[in-house]
């Protein structure tokens, strides 16, 4: 039950961000793992399918006689290196960052604790820029060399189109993590003046010395 009371008691833009986030973070990790960033799925025959899969790690094929899968982990095409590079970056990001949020409405310790919230809102939005241009270097450089250039039926797959909308979700998430550290957020001085004996018997307590200190 304190899960659900602290989650009722986070702000309206802490428990938006939680959401987005989850969402964001199930897209990445369908978009990492799986072979649907590219390739082709044709018939071949009435009764035969033939294609090939692109994933960031290995490349599949789904013929009926001979399904096979190769790693594409150490691939010497450095735009596609640079691409795995900011899908890495992404994937990291996006997990350590709702895992921060986590923290930052669950744990009592780190409740809306400006430092946490703030920096998984800058880890929200460097990684997401970061996991962009990964997604625009993969969509250039694949419709070049794949798309434009071969005969075969290549097209973009659905894990680059999940990529983008966990970019969007992730970036938004950060930018909605800024506002709500800098309106709910409290610094560790704060929250000891907040949950102070004192400040439970009296929340006046300490008002005074405030206005006395701020006139």
């Amino acid at each position: 039950m304190a899960i659900i009371e602290r989650f009722s008691e986070a702000a309206v833009l802490a428990k938006l961000c939680s959401v987005t986030l989850l969402v964001a973070m199930l897209l990445v990790w369908i978009a990492f793992t799986c072979t649907g960033w590219g390739g082709y799925d044709r018939k071949t025959e009435p009764y035969e399918r033939s294609g090939k899969h692109f994933g960031l790690w290995r490349v599949c094929s789904d013929s009926k006689y001979m399904s096979s899968c190769d790693p594409l982990d150490g691939v010497t095409i450095e735009w596609f290196g640079i691409v795995q590079a900011c899908a890495i970056f992404g994937f990291f990001g996006i997990n350590l960052a709702f895992f921060l949020l986590v923290l930052y409405i669950f744990v009592p310790s780190c409740q809306r604790n400006k430092e946490v919230g703030m920096a998984a809102s800058i880890i929200c939005i460097v990684t997401a820029g970061l996991y962009l241009v990964g997604v625009i270097i993969f969509g250039v450089r694949y419709k070049r060399d794949y798309i434009n250039e071969l005969e075969d039926d290549y097209r973009f797959g659905y894990c680059y189109f999940l990529s983008i909308v966990a970019i969007l979700l992730e970036g938004g998430s950060g930018v909605l993590l800024f506002f709500e550290t800098r309106l709910n957020g409290a610094t560790p001085t704060d929250r000891q003046h907040l949950t102070s004996s004192g400040y439970q018997a009296n929340p006046t307590y300490g008002a005074s010395t405030t206005r006395e200190q701020t006139a």
